[in-house]
């Protein structure tokens, strides 16, 4: 606590101690991209509610028929923030580690193969957002640089 008395001293102590963090992003930005993509394209909700839940709860052949023909709705509230987190690490470390920008291409290539794929195949839109999304994404990653 002692090097947080001056306001002076903090950005000197960022810069000593925010490349020590790159090797963790590293990993972070991989692993995070490898399992998010695998879990987009297993849909692990869908595959426990077709062979647990449905099972169980549906007793009726409308039932059956109503959850074999209606698709999973995209919930943006849980698909933007993991997207902008990462924009955000990538933007920062891109200066101080410019090897990250190699991982997140990749982690970025990887979300969108798997995120093209849910989109074409998997989701149903309930409505048009008319590109309004793309905005509110720009306004998020820069509130968090």
């Amino acid at each position: 606590m002692k090097e947080l008395q001056k306001a002076s001293d903090v950005l000197d102590i960022l810069a000593r101690n925010l490349p020590k963090a790159a090797n963790y992003f590293f990993s972070y930005m991989i692993l995070q991209s490898l399992s998010t993509s695998s879990a987009t394209l297993l849909q692990v909700g869908s595959l426990i509610t077709w062979y647990i839940i449905a099972p169980a709860l549906d007793s009726t052949p409308r039932d059956k028929w109503s959850r074999n023909t209606t698709l999973n709705s995209v919930k943006w509230g849980a698909v933007f923030p993991v997207y902008t987190n990462f924009a955000c690490i990538a933007l920062i470390y891109c200066i101080i580690s410019p090897l990250i920008s190699v991982f997140a291409i990749l982690t970025f290539g990887l979300l969108w193969l798997a995120q093209r794929y849910a989109t074409i195949y998997v989701y149903r839109f309930d409505h048009d957002t008319g590109g309004v999304l793309y905005p509110r994404a720009i306004n998020q990653t820069l509130t968090g640089l």
